[in-house]
């Protein structure tokens, strides 16, 4: 592999409402500005700012804009995020700019350029789950949008990102508003641990895409296209969102109500566990598994206990199904309370909501992070189980070497 510097970098600035060429253009114009190779020069943006976006689109250095959920928006849907930018602007928001540059040979040498050419898709993948993860570990970008697009104009391939604040809080102390000099202001500055996270996922994603690439050229023709990890990542949020909208709509009013085994909610125990059946599917078929193994090795200690006329093997199965259904249960509702409160499944704004359902005032981030959690609360729901049954199992083994002295 050759010698490289970094292969992926990841910049950021931000530019302030007030300033001369975002009061002239306007936020929108972010995405109009990319069509202007001119109006970049050496990185910086020159006073025609606002028509950055446009530049973003110019056909002769990218494929154009694309957006968390989609990488050929519409004309329609760019208007929109360009009204939106326009009025995040009017609501004194900070527009941040982020550029991803990527060493070339580095590229080449993990597979995403090719003879066949630069997996532009795969790089905007990468780009989601990147900024995802920065905005979940900054914690304060929950209203924030944003769009991106590739260039491929230089000797370097290089990602330009511009995000706004649809709805920036202005109080000391919350959001990421600040006061210096007497006056209220919005943090401009990303922390470097957000930009150094969404580098790693980067980093981590290409070197697997290269492991998976050699993987799947050993059987077949490299113009297969597979499924990755970003296009999973998004189907399973779309999924998620589904059935948790599903099931909030369906209980009580009352969220202390909101548990599992509470007959307010006899009528919708399924839908809960309809959900606990997908997240084992898609998630859990592992922890599954070892889980009905244990279970199969504690029932048969207990047969050899209690004998086969006495032990009731169906029921004693059942029961831990059940115990685990519970457990899962109660932690896939205290996710929905906190989606309920937060109104992430279903935003106020709802003409704001895309044609798949998932708003773009509520950003893709936040259910990042409630996946990534509930994930966390079943795994440690599982990690439980397992270790309680672990240990009835070596209590009836003593139970047996007693009997037997």
């Amino acid at each position: 592999m050759s010698e490289i510097k970094a292969g992926v970098i990841i910049k950021s600035r931000f530019v302030t409402p007030g300033a001369s060429y975002a009061k002239k253009s306007g936020y929108k114009g972010y995405i109009n500005y990319m069509k202007r190779p001119e109006a970049i020069k050496d990185g910086n943006i020159e006073n025609d700012f606002g028509k950055f976006n446009d530049y973003m689109c110019d056909n002769e250095k990218s494929d154009g804009i694309f957006l968390y959920d989609t990488n050929y928006p519409t004309d329609e849907e760019i208007t929109r995020y360009k009204d939106m930018f326009d009025d995040a602007q009017n609501k004194q928001s900070v527009l941040h700019q982020i550029v991803i540059s990527f060493d070339m040979q580095y590229l080449k040498d993990y597979g995403v350029v090719t003879d066949s050419g630069i997996n532009g898709d795969l790089l905007k993948d990468y780009t989601r789950l990147a900024i995802s993860e920065m905005m979940a570990k900054e914690g304060d970008m929950n209203t924030f949008i944003w769009s991106g697009a590739i260039h491929y104009n230089t000797d370097n391939v290089h990602i330009h990102v511009g995000m706004v604040d649809t709805n920036p809080i202005w109080e000391e102390g919350k959001g990421r508003c600040f006061k210096y000099a007497g006056k209220l202001q919005q943090r401009g500055v990303i922390k470097l641990n957000s930009l150094n996270k969404a580098k790693s996922v980067f980093v981590n994603n290409i070197i697997e895409s290269k492991e998976k690439n050699q993987a799947i050229n050993s059987i077949m023709h490299d113009s297969i296209i597979t499924a990755y990890k970003a296009d999973q990542t998004l189907k399973h949020l779309k999924e998620y969102r589904s059935l948790m909208k599903s099931l909030i709509t369906k209980l009580p009013q009352n969220m202390g109500l909101w548990k599992y085994n509470m007959n307010a909610i006899n009528d919708v125990r399924s839908d809960i566990d309809k959900i606990t059946d997908w997240l084992i599917k898609t998630q859990f078929e592992d922890e599954y598994q070892e889980f009905l193994k244990l279970v199969s090795d504690l029932a048969d200690e207990y047969e050899k206990s209690y004998g086969v006329d006495e032990f009731n093997l169906g029921k004693f199965k059942e029961g831990k199904i059940k115990n685990l259904y519970e457990r899962v249960g109660n932690s896939i509702l205290k996710e929905a309370i906190y989606l309920n409160k937060n109104n992430i499944i279903e935003p106020k704004n709802k003409s704001k909501t895309t044609e798949i359902g998932i708003s773009r005032i509520t950003p893709i981030s936040d259910l990042f992070f409630s996946s990534k959690k509930i994930k966390r609360m079943i795994r440690k729901d599982f990690s439980s189980i397992k270790n309680q049954m672990i240990y009835e199992k070596k209590q009836q083994e003593k139970e047996a070497e007693n009997r037997e002295r």
